[in-house]
């Protein structure tokens, strides 16, 4: 294969494990052109990926208008591979106009009607293994993993600046307000970590403000807000080096996976068994115990709980605790 095409414009955490395409077809067809179509804004955190040829962008601002540039540019390509890993209308009409020779998708997509090949939607499977079905038939059965790429310099950065001490990362927010974890309980366990333990809350430029209000609320030594100080590959340099790194089901998660970091994973209302669990090696998933009769209310997250009571977020602090305990137990 010469030239192919994935479209993933998603939110972020489902465009990092998209990478996982990348490395195995890259892996099969060296030599081969990738293109990937992403959502407006993402292509940060692709930044240096030595596997990519060209960033393609929605912009759903202008959802019209974006399609149809997409399509005077994506049609002449003339790819050999089209790899549609999104369930959705958009994805779908572009990936069946998009004239390539062979289009895989899901057989959820509206517009599977016109896929070459349309492979079965599985919840209950991870989404890296989910997506690699659609190039099983052109590689193997066997998955790779995610990956991304800081440069040389953002390593430097990070060994620079925060590499003397050692340190815990937490990203404590989501666009979904049932995905987070209360602030209180996140400021209780912060309480209780060891005083000589560096903290460092992550998050973009927009989580600012919500990181700010933990780090007032905990109120302890060597606790920082970098939310929005960073750039994302920085951030991602910095994820690896950490003892343990707290996320929610959102993207931060999906950075862990792509570079391997050690992971204390934390749902609320959504469930790893929806297909977007850690990948880690070291791994910790943590939810409510035990589980809420309505637990999990959804593969999405809510503005705020269908119940009105988010019992699922009132986890406990030993829980969330242990792992850093069983890691590091030389700290406590």
């Amino acid at each position: 294969m010469d030239k192919i095409l994935i479209i993933q414009p998603a939110f972020l955490g489902d465009l990092i494990l998209a990478t996982a395409l990348i490395e195995k077809l890259k892996a099969y067809y060296p030599s081969a052109q990738i293109d990937l179509l992403i959502r407006k804004g993402q292509g940060r955190i692709l930044k240096g990926h030595p596997h990519i040829h060209q960033l393609l962008e929605l912009d759903r601002s202008n959802k019209w208008r974006s399609i149809r540039q997409l399509l005077a540019h994506i049609r002449p390509q003339n790819y050999d591979l089209v790899v549609n890993c999104h369930r959705h209308f958009t994805a779908g009409l572009l990936a069946s106009l998009s004239n390539g020779k062979k289009v895989v998708g899901f057989k959820k997509n509206p517009f599977a009607w016109a896929f070459s090949q349309a492979e079965e939607h599985i919840w209950a499977e991870q989404e890296v293994y989910r997506n690699h079905r659609l190039i099983a038939a052109f590689t193997d059965k066997e998955a790779a993993m995610p990956k991304l790429y800081p440069s040389a310099e953002d390593w430097d950065f990070v060994a620079e600046n925060y590499g003397q001490k050692p340190y815990i990362t937490v990203s404590p927010a989501s666009l979904w307000e049932t995905k987070r974890l209360p602030l209180a309980v996140w400021a209780e366990l912060l309480q209780q970590l060891p005083k000589s333990l560096y903290i460092y809350v992550l998050g973009g430029p927009a989580d600012r403000e919500h990181a700010q209000a933990l780090v007032q609320l905990a109120n302890r030594p060597n606790l920082y807000n970098l939310a929005g100080q960073h750039s994302f590959l920085q951030d991602v340099a910095l994820m690896k080096g950490a003892i343990l790194n707290y996320v929610l089901d959102s993207a931060p998660l999906h950075i862990c996976s792509a570079i391997n970091a050690p992971v204390a994973a934390v749902f609320c209302s959504t469930s790893p068994s929806y297909g977007f669990g850690p990948l880690s090696k070291t791994q910790f998933i943590i939810h409510q115990q035990p589980a809420p009769a309505c637990w999990p209310c959804g593969s999405h997250g809510y503005t705020a709980c269908p119940k009105a009571h988010f019992n699922c977020g009132q986890i406990a602090v030993m829980p969330l605790l242990a792992p850093l305990k069983q890691l590091a137990h030389e700290l406590f």
